[in-house]
């Protein structure tokens, strides 16, 4: 193969490598993020009630569902501990639901509708998985406000 050409796909297929003593995201950077989706977020929800027609509370539901992603992942991707776990939350969800609907649809009729309880599993699974993203910010949040964590 050519010397070129093996060196191109080493690079392209090489892993990121990570960076012992540098932070995955700065303080700085969650802080703008979280400024970003405290202000965007509900003036996305007033223009989408008023050009999009949607009704208000499901609107401001939303914007407060974006909100809370927003500040979570920023604030839990401050440390690599931190981030691996909630990425595992989100992971974990993911196949929760996958083996739900596996289910769901292994056991359901045709045209039946979805059922009431693989709703509620699904409710309670995305917030178990998705409270380690919250656990993971606020324990960074408040590292932060203490000032353990610094910005880099």
């Amino acid at each position: 193969m050519n010397p070129d050409r093996q060196k191109w796909l080493n690079k392209f297929l090489s892993m990121p490598r990570v960076q012992p003593g540098r932070q995955p995201l700065q303080p700085k950077q969650a802080i703008i993020i979280s400024l970003i989706a405290i202000i965007g977020a509900p003036i996305g929800g007033v223009l989408s009630h008023i050009f999009l027609l949607t009704p208000i509370n499901p609107t401001f539901f939303w914007s407060a569902l974006v909100f809370y992603f927003a500040l979570g992942i920023s604030w839990s991707f401050l440390r690599w501990d931190t981030r691996k776990a909630a990425i595992r939350g989100n992971n974990a969800f993911v196949i929760f639901t996958l083996f739900i609907l596996l289910v769901v649809i292994a056991t359901g009729n045709d045209f039946e509708a979805f059922p009431k309880w693989a709703i509620v599993a699904l409710i309670i699974g995305g917030m178990c998985g998705y409270s380690v993203i919250g656990i993971c910010a606020i324990k960074n949040f408040l590292k932060w406000w203490r000032g353990e964590l610094s910005n880099e």
